[in-house]
């Protein structure tokens, strides 16, 4: 019983054990003194022996509570994530123990989305100062790291002011320090079992490592979702134990993957893909002559891989390949070798180096030897052979040397996110890990300025012993040395690796943020860091969100806390990026970016923008903010996750195609009927239980509410509509949604029991009497073969507790609905009204519609009474309708004997849940951030970058963007328009024809056709000669038409003509600038 009060008690006296020191006071002195000799001796036994509860302990203001025990995960909090992990990997998150070595950006960065992702413990020590030091005014990393004791309520953070041991930790991340000292913590690391990740970053140039044992095992590679296919038909030959499997779906299959039949029946590999629908196995083990049959499922089986790493110290000898892009940076011209011993040149000429002023030629030089001297002294095969660098390598150099121990934003961000995961895979053993290097380089984010002119270096015997920098002297430069200018800003890093006039131009950049979610989130952190939107000249950051907080937004968007749950992202979201930079000059809207909101965002706010960032979670949303660049001319950063893959694309005017000219390819979809009738998957129940619920408790409510509101004019409606479709459909939506007439919570529960019947036993015995199950084909085969399952009815059980959980979530959301006061504890009465019903049949026997509406027209039911419409709600688990579309998915899956679905499973399909974690988003949006230096110093299309990025395997892949298409004959992009001053059709006519010899066919605008030649001839010459403004009106609609130049916005058509020759010619958009300016 005295246990847990010792050792909280010895918490007050080791903080190592507990909590932090200044909690001591809060302990009677008396106390302590008679408990402090037991305390101190249980305490420490107890967290030696490892049976210690350490995530009872909490920081200052969290009390200690049950709901915090390991062998639970809050669902509410970490769903999204837990579409990305798994239950399983959380549990071992929640039960491990991180140290982050270096309290500079990066550690702060890394240690910030650990929290969020709900790591046991994260320690925070600051290791060796390596990063440029802060300036008094720039107070954004304090700010953070003051964040993160507040970011997750269930992770034990700790931030110290001195160096710790590194025992007790099953991971160590070291994001500052030397070289040897980071060898030296790797081997302590493997000495002790603990996972190794180290990261560094310097300036627009950063790399990762990571040692995770000699015996790794991972047990799951990819983190997808395993495949689950429905056998078509089977090729076995008799005389080979190979056999072809056709699939009713894309099987997405690779050669070497495992498979089992129905969950149980042996082990194959797949052995050759013949397309994407067929392909061919053989018997891997435990196959017991057993052979797959049409109707049979196939089971993708998950299959552990052992890896072996390496220590960093033989790594550095024999670094092996490197995880790149490819395309940043030039390496693909430039030797990632080169970089990486850039870097260690930097280590090496650590104390020769000014950290506080830009390089000059002197240090070049010197850098440049150091850097010759690392990759001579690599394993043969990767020997440098060039005796001299060339311009590219130079320039790539140059740059490590500029942006030295400074901290980039975007590369902060990124690193951060890389290092977080990678300690999750170690966590978790989910995900292949990295092995063992990272490499990032994006020089071309750098001012085009040549590297500074050395001398001819001379050759140094390498076969020295000693390094370079320990006995070479200062060479000679061939200039007079540039002048070292000390920083003192708190954009110093920036200001070192650009220059003022591109920090100057980012304080003045205006940037619309439309989202402010996850992305949005990270993107204002940046955005502060980086200054932008700072100055009094004009510069702003604009963002928007029409959305407010909830709970499951905290996992990921780490500006918002507990309290700010209901309130709007955009403005919560605009006050924390304030408080990480108090320069940044902010705007927080809650409209939706569309055409209802021209009025709020018009012409003249987008032509006072510099960018748009679309940080947004639809395509719909996209195109338009999409169309709006267009129509503006403006600059898009577009940026999106989905778990662990994420992507970035740069449309840049002129230069790049837009969004909208690539188009993922359409989803699988599924047959409705094969939904309503013949489901043979549990995606299929969870989507029809999707829409049975949007049938019961919106169309059904809808149509109530008619009837109420006037139940003669309904009835003849109905009546009228009988002989039509839909007649009978409208009457029984109308007695669904208010039969039975009781009017208690009771009479709900016997219309869920009437549901119950309804659907999974009537009519399941209406399809078997339409398709028996001995039907024959005209082809001779059963009807109920392949996909097709023979359904079975299910009758009422008291016993069953999924029926017990459907009946009384359908009783509560139709109270709901109807106004009906539930009590607290309903189960009881649940239990009790279904074993009273189980012998009857439903309420309503009566099967003629009009007779019962007329019946209940003329009953004693509160017409006043009124209906509302239930809006789904996913995670709100107090409403129960997750639990409804649960357990009817479930029961159906019953009837077709498919496999049940988890309540995280249905959760995520029926509510579209697109799964997030924090570790992508901060890597995507510092990719996305990156492209914002290139846009304002007018770059090339070579130098911009579309990015892939998948965590899992992992893989960065980097693109240029396309050019846009150009129209034949015209040579016009999707970005140029025509200037006209017409201000008829006729006049557009003949300016087409003077300036371009076109003849004009068609002209449509907003998709409304205007004019076009084969109308009529009376109505063709009346709209050819009205005035654009009147022909605008009378086909838009007056107010339409009106809002599109009221709003400062430009008038564009869209136009068909031809040559002289009768060819088509594709007309670039013609804008009517006279109109606008009207």
């Amino acid at each position: 019983a005295i246990t847990p009060w010792a050792v909280w008690f010895a918490s007050c006296k080791i903080p190592e054990a507990g909590m932090l020191r200044d909690q001591r006071r809060i302990v009677p002195m008396k106390l302590r003194r008679l408990w402090s000799r037991l305390a101190m001796t249980v305490g420490v036994l107890l967290y030696a022996s490892g049976c210690f509860p350490r995530r009872l302990y909490f920081r200052k203001g969290h009390p200690l509570r049950a709901e915090t025990q390991l062998s639970k995960v809050d669902e509410s909090l970490y769903s999204r994530q837990l579409y990305v992990l798994g239950v399983g990997a959380q549990l071992k998150l929640q039960k491990a123990r991180v140290l982050v070595i270096g309290d500079n950006p990066v550690g702060i960065e890394t240690a910030k989305n650990l929290i969020l992702a709900g790591a046991g413990a994260v320690h925070l020590s600051p290791g060796e100062r390596q990063s440029l030091p802060q300036s008094p005014e720039d107070h954004s990393n304090s700010m953070l790291r003051g964040m993160l004791p507040n970011l997750n309520p269930y992770v034990e953070v700790r931030v110290y002011n001195h160096s710790v041991g590194i025992s007790n930790y099953s991971v160590v991340i070291v994001t500052s320090g030397s070289t040897g000292a980071r060898i030296r913590i790797n081997r302590e690391c493997r000495r002790l079992g603990a996972c190794f990740v180290s990261g560094e970053a310097h300036g627009l140039f950063c790399e990762a490592f990571c040692d995770f044992l000699d015996k790794f095992v991972v047990y799951d590679q990819d983190g997808e979702k395993p495949r689950e296919l429905a056998v078509v038909s089977v090729t076995n030959p008799p005389d080979s134990e190979v056999i072809t499997v056709q699939t009713s779906s894309r099987h997405k299959l690779n050669i070497g993957d495992y498979l089992t039949i129905n969950s149980n029946h042996g082990r194959w590999r797949v052995l050759e893909i013949m397309n994407p629908y067929s392909f061919q196995m053989e018997p891997a083990a435990n196959t017991k002559e057993f052979r797959p049959e049409r109707g049979d499922f196939i089971y993708q089986v998950k299959m552990p891989k052992c890896l072996r790493f390496l220590p960093l110290e033989c790594r550095l000898k024999d670094p092996g390949d490197f995880l790149e892009t490819g395309v940043f940076g030039g390496v693909e011209k430039v030797s990632s070798l080169v970089v990486h011993c850039g870097f260690q040149a930097l280590n090496t000429l650590e104390s020769h180096l000014a950290k506080h002023s830009n390089p000059d030629v002197e240090q070049f030089e010197r850098f440049l030897q150091e850097t010759r001297f690392h990759l001579s002294s690599l394993r043969e095969k990767h020997r440098f052979v060039s005796q001299e660098f060339d311009f590219e390598a130079r320039h790539v150099l140059w740059g490590i040397l500029r942006g030295a121990w400074s901290d980039i934003p975007p590369i902060t961000s990124f690193l951060g996110g890389f290092l977080a995961q990678e300690a999750l895979k170690a966590i978790s053993r989910k995900f292949t890990p990295l092995q063992q290097w990272m490499l990032l380089s994006a020089p071309e984010c750098l001012p085009d300025l040549a590297p500074p002119t050395c001398r001819e270096i001379r050759i140094v015997n390498f076969s020295e012993p000693e390094l370079i920098s320990s006995n070479l002297s200062a060479p000679e430069t061939s200039g007079p040395p540039v002048k070292r200018q000390k920083l003192a800003s708190k954009y110093m890093g920036q200001k070192r690796a650009f220059g003022d006039e591109i920090q100057r131009r980012l304080g003045e950049s205006s940037v619309f943020l439309v989202g402010a979610g996850a992305i949005g989130c990270e993107m204002l952190k940046i955005f502060a860091q980086m200054g932008i939107g700072t100055s009094s000249k004009g510069g702003s950051i604009h963002v928007t969100d029409m959305d407010t907080i909830e709970r499951s937004n905290l996992n990921r968007q780490f500006l918002f806390r507990p309290k700010d749950v209901g309130s709007f992202k955009a403005k919560v979201a605009a006050e924390a990026a304030c408080a990480l930079n108090p320069d940044v000059n902010i705007k927080a809207y809650t409209e939706r970016v569309g055409p209802e909101t021209e009025h709020v965002f018009s012409a003249n706010f987008y032509k006072n923008l510099s960018l748009f960032i679309s940080a947004l979670d639809n395509v719909q949303a996209r195109v338009y903010l999409d169309d709006t660049c267009l129509l503006f001319k403006k600059p898009m950063i577009d940026a999106g996750t989905q778990g662990s893959k994420g992507s970035t694309q740069s449309v840049i005017p002129h230069l790049s195609e837009n969004y909208a000219a690539q188009q993922d390819p359409p989803g699988e979809g599924v047959p409705m009927c094969t939904v309503k009738n013949f489901p043979f998957l549990a995606e299929h129940t969870i989507q029809w239980a999707k829409e049975w619920f949007v049938e019961l408790f919106q169309v059904n409510v809808k149509e109530g509410r008619k009837f109420l509101k006037s139940p003669e004019e309904f009835i003849r409606s109905v009546e009228s509509g009988l002989e039509e479709k839909g007649g009978d459909d409208r009457a029984q939506s109308v007695l669904k949604s208010l039969i039975p007439l009781e009017y208690s919570y009771k009479g709900s529960i016997m219309w869920g029991i009437d549901r119950f019947r309804e659907e999974f036993a009537e009519k399941i015995f209406s399809l078997l009497s339409t398709f028996p199950p001995d039907l024959q084909t005209d082809q001779g085969t059963s009807f109920w073969s392949g996909t097709k399952r023979v359904p079975r009815a299910l009758s009422l059980n008291v016993s069953d507790p999924m029926q017990l959980r459907f009946i009384r979530a359908s009783a509560r959301i139709i109270s709901q609905a109807r106004g009906i006061d539930i009590p607290k504890h309903d189960e009881a009465l649940v239990t009790e009204v279904v074993r009273e019903r189980q012998g009857f049949q439903n309420s309503s026997t009566n099967t003629d519609p009009i007779l019962q509406l007329r019946n209940l027209a003329k009953s004693t039911f509160d017409v006043e009474r009124d209906l509302r419409e239930v809006e789904f709600d996913k995670d709100n688990d107090s409403n129960f309708q997750m639990d409804f579309i649960t357990s009817a998915a479930n029961l159906r899956a019953r009837n077709y004997r498919i496999r049940e679905a988890t309540d995280l499973e249905a959760k995520q399909i029926a509510g579209s849940i697109i799964p997030a974690i924090a570790t992508t988003t901060a890597l995507v949006s510092g990719l996305a951030c990156l492209e914002i230096y290139k846009l304002l110093q007018n770059k090339s299309l070579s130098s911009y970058r579309n990015n892939f990025v998948n965590l899992a395997l992992p893989l960065l892949a980097a693109s240029e963007p396309a050019p846009p298409k150009r129209s034949p004959g015209s040579n016009y992009t999707i970005w140029d328009h025509i200037e006209c001053q017409g201000r008829t059709i006729k006049d557009l006519s003949l300016e087409l024809s003077q300036k371009h010899g076109w003849t004009l066919d068609m002209v449509s605008c907003d998709n409304a056709l205007l004019y076009a030649t084969f109308f009529p001839l009376e109505k063709r010459n009346i709209r050819y000669t009205m005035p654009l403004t009147q022909l605008l009106q009378e086909v838009l609609g007056k107010e339409k038409a009106r809002s599109m130049w009221e709003n400062g916005r430009y008038v564009e058509l869209v136009a068909s003509a031809s040559d002289e020759e009768g060819r088509d010619v594709e007309v670039p958009v013609i804008r009517l600038s006279w109109l606008h300016m009207e």
